[in-house]
C-alpha cells in the first residue's frame, strides 16, 4: 500500500472565506500547499468576480481584462500564480493568468487566427494546457510554455487530426523537464487517448504524441497525468465504466475490476503523486460511492464508506499524503464535508451554521481543503479547511521529499 499511515484527520476547524465587497454567493475553485483559495463569487449586480483569499480573512478581487466583465480563477499554483477566465471586451472568454493579488489578468494568446483560448490544466511549474478556438467553434490543443505563446500539440504522426483535440491534464516536473501532456482527440465517433512528450532536437525541440494502448474491445479517455508519468482514466467495456491507470510507457493499463471484491461500475475522479486512485462506484442498490485503490497492490479497490446512516458520499480528490476529501450523506439526510483517510475513515469536517456543506478539492500536498457550505439563511459561502497537525505536515513533507528524491512537495 501506498498510503501514508501517518497522516490522521480529526475535526477540525471550518474556517468560512470572508467577503471583501459586493459578493453575495461564492465558490471555491482552487487552493494551494499554503492554503490560499482561489474561487469565484456572485456580485450583487449579478456578475461573476474572480476572488483570492491568501488567508480565510483577506479575500480580495482580481482585476478583470475587461471593467464590468465576468471573470473566474480556477487554480493557485505553490508559486502564487492564479489561472483562470475572463471575458473580453466582445463578451467572449478568454484564459487568463494574475501574478498577484493586485496585478491585471495576462490573457494567454490563442494560436495564429484562433479567436479564444481556454485552460483545461495547470502545473506547479505555471505552464497551462488547453485549447484555442477559431471562428467555427473547432478547437486546436495547445500549451502555453509561457504565458505570451501558444504551442501547438500535433497529433498529425498518429494518423489523426487536431481538431477538437483536447488536453486534460499536465504533469508537474522539473524547472529543466519539459512536462507530459494527457489529452483525447476524436475518432470516427470515439476519442482517443493520447500522450504528448517532448524530444529535444537541434532546433531546440517539440512535442510529439503517442497513442495510450487500450484494451480489446473497449473505448477509453485519459483524464490524468502524475509526475511519475501514470496516466489516469476511464474505459467502456462491455461489462460497464472501470478506471484505468497506464504506466509511464503507455502500454497496457491497470484495470479496477472490483470494489470490495464485487463487480461494480466504477469511474475516476483523482489520482496523487504516488499513483493512489480515488473514485465513485454504483452499487447494486443503485446509491454512488467512493473507493481508494492503490494498482500496485491488485484489481481490487477498498470502499471509502459515508458517514454513519448515509447511504451516498462522492469524493472530489486525494493528496499525495493519502488524504481524501469529498461530500457524504449524513444521518440526517443533509450533505456534509468529509475528509478520510485508511485509518480514520470518513469524518464529518463541520458546517457554516446552514444544513449543506461540501468539498470541492484538496490541495496536492493534501493538508489543506476547499469547499461550499451554506449559511443559517442557505446562503452559499466559500471556506477552508486545514486537515494536517504541524507534526503530522511534517511527516508527509520528509515522507515525500525521501519518496521522490527531492525538495518539491507538490508532485501531482
Amino acid at each position: 500500500m501506498a498510503w501514508f499511515s501517518a497522516a490522521s484527520v480529526a475535526y477540525a476547524s471550518i474556517q468560512e472565506i470572508s467577503l471583501s465587497g459586493n459578493e453575495r454567493q461564492c465558490s471555491a475553485n482552487g487552493v494551494n500547499d499554503s492554503g490560499a483559495v482561489v474561487g469565484t463569487c456572485t456580485t450583487s449586480t449579478g456578475n461573476s468576480e474572480a476572488f483570492v483569499a491568501l488567508t480565510p480573512t483577506g479575500e480580495q478581487a482580481l482585476q478583470p481584462l475587461v471593467p464590468g466583465r465576468n471573470c473566474s480563477a480556477a487554480r493557485i499554483t505553490d508559486n502564487g500564480t492564479m489561472f483562470g477566465t475572463c471575458e473580453d471586451s466582445n463578451a467572449t472568454s478568454q484564459a487568463v493568468e494574475w501574478l498577484n493579488p493586485g496585478s491585471t489578468p495576462t490573457q494567454l494568446p490563442a494560436l495564429l487566427g484562433g479567436v479564444a483560448s481556454g485552460i483545461t490544466a495547470i502545473n506547479e511549474q505555471d505552464i497551462a494546457v488547453g485549447v484555442s478556438s477559431n471562428n467555427d467553434t473547432t478547437n486546436l490543443p495547445v500549451i502555453w510554455l509561457t504565458p505570451t505563446t501558444a504551442t501547438p500539440l500535433p497529433v498529425g504522426l498518429l494518423g489523426l487530426g487536431s481538431t477538437n483535440c483536447s488536453p486534460s491534464d499536465v504533469n508537474d516536473t522539473s524547472a529543466t523537464v519539459k512536462p507530459v501532456v494527457v489529452g483525447n482527440c476524436p475518432n470516427g465517433g470515439t476519442a482517443i487517448p493520447v500522450k504528448w512528450t517532448w524530444t529535444s532536437g537541434l532546433l531546440g525541440g517539440a512535442y510529439s504524441a503517442a497513442r495510450l494502448t487500450v484494451p480489446v474491445g473497449a473505448k477509453c479517455a485519459a483524464s490524468g497525468v502524475n509526475r511519475l508519468g501514470h496516466v489516469l482514466g476511464i474505459c467502456e467495456t462491455t461489462s460497464g465504466p472501470v478506471t484505468v491507470r497506464w504506466p509511464a510507457d503507455g502500454s497496457a493499463p491497470a484495470i479496477l475490476t472490483t470494489v470490495g471484491s464485487a463487480t461494480l461500475p466504477n469511474f475516476p475522479i483523482g489520482m496523487n503523486a504516488n499513483g493512489d486512485v480515488t473514485g465513485s462506484y454504483t452499487t447494486a442498490g443503485g446509491f454512488v460511492q467512493s473507493f481508494i485503490w492503490t494498482p500496485s497492490a491488485g484489481s481490487n479497490a477498498t470502499p471509502i464508506a459515508p458517514l454513519s446512516g448515509g447511504k451516498r458520499i462522492s469524493v472530489s480528490g486525494i493528496g499525495d499524503n493519502g488524504i481524501v476529501v469529498g461530500t457524504s450523506e449524513g444521518s440526517d439526510g443533509d450533505s456534509h464535508a468529509i475528509a478520510w483517510t485508511s485509518t480514520t475513515g470518513s469524518v464529518d469536517q463541520g458546517s457554516l451554521g446552514g444544513p449543506n456543506t461540501g468539498m470541492n478539492g484538496i490541495a496536492t500536498g493534501g493538508c489543506y481543503g476547499i469547499g461550499n457550505g451554506e449559511e443559517s439563511n442557505e446562503t452559499s459561502r466559500a471556506f477552508l479547511i486545514p486537515l494536517c497537525t504541524s507534526a503530522v505536515a511534517a511527516t508527509v513533507r520528509q515522507t515525500t521529499m525521501t519518496k521522490h528524491g527531492s525538495s518539491i512537495i507538490k508532485t501531482r
